[in-house]
């Protein structure tokens, strides 16, 4: 796990860059006075989690193509769990507690202050930007009590995936 750590950073580095490259990206971060630090924080939390995650998957199947198999399918729940393609509620709102994209989501959004964004019609509207307004989405708040913990939460899912694969592995090498 340590060196998937080493690789996971310099992806996060990577990725970084290439953010700072092609977009405007904000400059002022929520926790540190810069936002690419508490973006290259998150960005390996998230790498580092998923790629954890893939070790506890595949410490728990028999073999490579078993895993390649699964994968795929814990990869759309992310997708769909992570509350950006459509709103959730209920028991699929909560079992998107536990997942990475979830958590990934409220980071990123908190860092580049989705909530403080305008919407498209308060753009196309000036004159009516007042009247039209959104909700402030709890996911998303710009505040450094809220991104530690949505990094807390990202540094358990960590945690239980490598406890997984740990015991798991253990059990392979009794059999």
């Amino acid at each position: 796990m340590l060196y998937q750590a080493v690789i996971c950073f310099m992806q996060a580095v990577i990725m970084l860059i290439a953010y700072n490259v092609f977009t405007d990206a904000p400059s002022k971060g929520v926790i540190f006075p810069s936002a690419n630090i508490d973006y290259l924080i998150t960005m390996f939390l998230i790498i580092y989690s998923a790629d954890a995650m893939g070790i506890a998957i595949s410490s728990c199947v028999k073999t490579a193509d078993v895993a390649m198999t699964v994968m795929p399918f814990f990869l759309i729940v992310q997708l769909i769990l992570s509350g950006v393609l459509f709103s959730l509620s209920g028991i699929v709102e909560n079992i998107a507690y536990i997942t990475i994209g979830k958590w990934a989501m409220a980071a990123l959004g908190s860092i580049a202050r989705m909530n403080d964004l305008p919407l498209s019609m308060q753009l196309q509207y000036p004159q009516l930007a007042k009247q039209i307004q959104r909700g402030e989405n709890k996911d998303y708040l710009a505040t450094s009590g809220h991104l530690f913990w949505v990094w807390f939460v990202l540094i358990l899912i960590t945690g239980v995936c490598m406890a997984v694969s740990i015991i798991r592995l253990k059990f392979i090498d009794k059999e």
